[in-house]
């Protein structure tokens, strides 16, 4: 994956310094490797995930997966968003985003419960994974809790077997330990398939092959956590911001 000088303005008449969501971004992301965009409230994480999944075009510059530009690249990247959805149909349908799946779908899709420790809750579920879910508050439907809600939205990207997983903060409801076991659950999930998640905790990212940092729509560091910490810039003015935060929630 690569960004060359990519720019990008939610408005688009703009060009005063400052109005770029992005500007003039210039990374890349080896195929397997496990990476963390990071950065505060504004900084450009997101918006530049969604130009990655072709949510949004770049106002300038090139985006290129496998030396190909993005826009003629289809069925690469499976996302999970931290407003992700539950959808009132059966937990199958859920999973496969079909509203008929054949024998061998759902039994890949018990296949993927399973890794996600999801196998036993589900099986208890009065039909199973058949179970229709509950949703704006009808009684009639089976409700899962916010962290099996969560478990399942991955379990929809995994069932789509992509090439790249992306992660947008789908864990910002969890305190610092439990999104570190889901960030190392999830890596050992995904095995040598390429990951890159944004988060607002550095706690998160010590495992990762890379990490790049955002600050007001530019990339201002790239390297790993042992590179970052040791040198002056936003990423280790983070890092000790955050770890009297993380003992205090018993780090």
């Amino acid at each position: 994956i690569k960004f060359e000088n990519v720019y990008f303005s939610y408005d688009e008449g703009e060009d005063e310094k400052g109005s770029f969501a992005l500007s003039g971004v210039s990374l890349s992301v080896e195929e397997g490797e496990f990476v963390a965009v990071l950065g505060h409230n504004g900084s450009g994480k997101s918006t530049l995930l969604k130009i990655l999944l072709g949510l949004y075009a770049p106002l300038e510059g090139v985006v290129k997966v496998n030396e190909k530009p993005l826009e003629t690249v289809s069925n690469e990247f499976a996302a999970v968003f931290q407003d992700f959805t539950i959808f009132p149909f059966t937990v199958l349908q859920n999973i496969t985003v079909s509203a008929e799946s054949s024998k061998e779908e759902e039994n890949r899709a018990w296949e993927v419960l399973e890794r996600l420790e999801l196998r036993e809750c589900i099986g208890g579920l009065p039909d199973g994974i058949h179970t229709a879910l509950r949703w704006n508050g009808s009684s009639e439907r089976a409700k899962l809790s916010g962290g099996e809600e969560q478990k399942l939205a991955l379990a929809r990207a995994l069932f789509a077997q992509r090439g790249a997983y992306i992660l947008d903060e789908p864990s910002a409801a969890l305190d610092s330990k439990s999104e570190i076991a889901l960030y190392d659950f999830f890596r050992k999930l995904t095995g040598q398939k390429t990951v890159i998640f944004v988060s607002h905790r550095l706690f998160s990212c010590l495992k990762c092959d890379k990490i790049f940092v955002m600050d007001h729509g530019k990339l201002v560091q790239e390297g790993t956590h042992e590179q970052l910490v040791e040198v002056e810039g936003k990423y280790r003015e983070m890092w000790q911001s955050q770890i009297q935060d993380f003992v205090e929630e018993g780090g």
